[in-house]
């Protein structure tokens, strides 16, 4: 290891030139500001953007690396096998245009933001860029106020046309404002707060009953990891903030959020009966999907019915049970989704995937070494698994299966990964020459004499 190593400084220009374009590619996702820009989706400003990115990756060295990390090896496994199962599904077509409008960026993504991330100061950029974007998304959203048939928040002509993906990519910018919060300065603070409230305020327009609770998770995590002065006013302002939501709350709106089962009337006309008729029959489909899916997964469990091909299996499935049509909607259940298109293999390889992201986030956090370097890396390194632990409730209701978010933290997870790994091969070679130095000139000057010479 280099006496000036160090996971602060990247001496490679080619890798320092092309981070940019990652730190303006996150933004525009998370912001959605891109999409929105009248005729500048026709020039493809992402994509280019992705394709210097990954230029760069595969001239320095890195795509490699990269992709031999266990985290890397388990997204190959995960894209060959999607390829495999798309010949043997109910409609290829369908699942080829998943593949081309969805995974195929997704992994692009993992693999950008895994290689192109080689610096602590870059990975800090990096968390405030997605804090910010996502902030930003909520006040374009909120702006625009654009809501759904059902009543429910989103963001038209985008990436966020569904609510509950919606609800999810805030949260996940809610998990980096909070890292804004711990570890910015006080003006940094001060915008943290700014920009969490419309956030929280567009997550409970959005109706998206798995985001309350994983805001919950969220507000128990940032509460441990806080200081005591800290805690003691984040427990002082929640209860103002959460009543003042649940004022400014849409009546519809608040009685989806405590409405999950229950009885109506199909002869009541009321305002109020319909929002039952919608939420109530919202948790009826929810079950009826998810059983559905567990069916298809048990008469289709190596190869499942292809990506994108639930629906059409689950008409089929509908239709056999003498039902006029199906739903035509996937299982709010990234697991039996992934299960029922993918076969059991594919759920294996995705939860494989989250195994190894949060044995490195864990490793990174429970390291004994001290000193500023670990000190950032475990900050971090906090902040990802805390997105991750809310991730896995809310993979079992909403369907985020080939969505983006996942893959860009499991990205950010392997490049902080080989940080740590840098940082550790840098404290041994300290140790290692202060030992030397710790040598008398005495000590030096004593040469080993073989066995049996004396």
């Amino acid at each position: 290891m280099p006496a000036k190593a160090s996971i602060y400084r990247q001496p490679n220009p080619l890798l320092r030139a092309s981070f940019p374009l990652l730190v303006l590619f996150l933004f525009a996702i998370y912001s959605a500001t891109f999409e929105m820009i009248p005729g500048l989706r026709y020039v493809r400003p992402q994509f280019i953007m992705a394709v210097l990115g990954l230029l760069a990756i595969f001239g320095t060295g890195r795509f490699l690396k990269v992709i031999t990390s266990r985290i890397g090896m388990c997204v190959v496994a995960f894209t060959i096998w999607f390829i495999a199962c798309v010949p043997f599904g109910m409609w290829p077509g369908g699942s080829v245009h998943i593949f081309l409008e969805q995974w195929y960026k997704t992994a692009l993504i993992f693999l950008m933001a895994a290689g192109l991330i080689t610096t602590l100061p870059q990975a800090n950029t990096i968390f405030y860029t997605i804090a910010y974007g996502t902030g930003l998304l909520s006040i374009i959203t909120l702006l625009k106020h654009t809501y759904s048939s059902e009543g429910r928040l989103i963001l038209d002509n985008t990436r966020y046309l569904n609510p509950n993906d919606l609800a999810w990519t805030l949260l996940i910018g809610l998990t980096f404002i909070a890292y804004v919060y711990l570890r910015g300065t006080p003006r940094q603070k001060g915008i943290a707060v700014l920009m969490a409230l419309p956030m929280l305020f567009a997550i409970s327009r959005t109706g998206s009953r798995a985001a309350a609770i994983a805001a919950v998770l969220l507000f128990l995590s940032v509460l441990w990891q806080s200081k005591p002065s800290t805690r003691v006013r984040l427990l002082a302002i929640t209860p103002i903030v959460l009543m003042a939501l649940i004022v400014l709350m849409p009546r519809d709106t608040l009685l989806r959020y405590t409405t999950y089962f229950g009885h109506y009337s199909n002869f009541d006309m009321s305002a109020e009966n319909k929002v039952l008729i919608s939420t109530i029959g919202s948790s009826e489909a929810r079950m009826r999907l998810l059983i559905d899916s567990l069916l298809i997964t048990a008469r289709h469990p190596l190869l499942g019915v292809g990506p994108g091909n639930f629906v059409v299996a689950q008409d089929v499935l509908a239709k056999a049970r003498g039902e006029a049509r199906g739903l035509w909607h996937v299982p709010h259940n990234t697991y039996t989704h992934l299960s029922s298109e993918m076969g059991l293999p594919g759920l294996a390889i995705y939860v494989a995937m989250l195994y190894f992201v949060f044995r490195t986030l864990n490793s990174i956090i429970r390291t004994r070494s001290r000193g500023r370097a670990w000190a950032d890396l475990k900050a971090l390194a906090l902040c990802l698994r805390t997105a991750f632990i809310m991730f896995l409730p809310v993979g079992f209701f909403d369907s985020l299966a080939y969505n983006a978010d996942v893959p860009i933290l499991a990205g950010i997870t392997v490049a902080i990964g080989f940080m740590a790994q840098k940082q550790r091969a840098i404290d041994r070679a300290n140790e290692t020459a202060a030992k030397v130095q710790a040598l008398t000139p005495a000590d030096l000057a004593l040469e080993p004499v073989t066995a049996g010479t004396c």
